[in-house]
């Protein structure tokens, strides 16, 4: 979970605490969301 600081960081500077599980589905929405930004560029 290296993106974990920055997610964290980043969402406590915009006033919002999230709980492991909330974290967990973020960043795999995240993931979902660059692998469409990539398979959109090719």
């Amino acid at each position: 979970m290296k993106d974990r600081p920055v997610l964290m960081g980043a969402a406590a500077k915009r006033g919002y605490l999230l709980t492991l599980a909330e974290e967990e589905r973020a960043l795999e929405a995240r993931d979902v969301l660059m692998s469409e930004l990539a398979a959109n560029d090719c």
